[in-house]
């Protein structure tokens, strides 16, 4: 179905999707005060979450409200159990929710 949400871990290997993702990580690491260092965006999936990770651990050395705070912004289920700490699950739940928001926002500027 031409809405339906594509996988992210196949779209993030197009150029202008993985573009746009790492573009909303950015934005919402600036929102809660910190920077998304500057570096080549991943190319397969598994670096992805690796990068991710990185800078989970990153940002709950600098603060652990910091992370909350980013996972606030990036939208995450507050009830989710395994998300108390870095990981790969919690990178691949940032990873995925960004994906969705860029999705979401193409979605909408094509209808308008």
């Amino acid at each position: 179905m031409e809405n339906e949400l594509p996988s992210d871990k196949f779209m993030l290997h197009e150029p202008e999707w993985a573009k746009l993702t790492w573009e909303q990580l950015q934005k919402d690491a600036a929102l809660c005060g910190t920077e998304w260092p500057e570096m080549n965006i991943p190319k397969v999936y598994d670096d992805w979450i690796e990068v991710l990770n990185i800078q989970l651990i990153r940002m709950e050395k600098q603060s652990p409200d910091l992370l909350q705070n980013f996972l606030y912004r990036v939208d995450l289920p507050e009830k989710a159990g395994s998300f108390l700490s870095p990981s790969d699950a919690l990178a691949a739940a940032v990873l995925k929710r960004e994906f969705m928001k860029v999705w979401f926002k193409q979605k909408y500027k094509e209808r308008k």
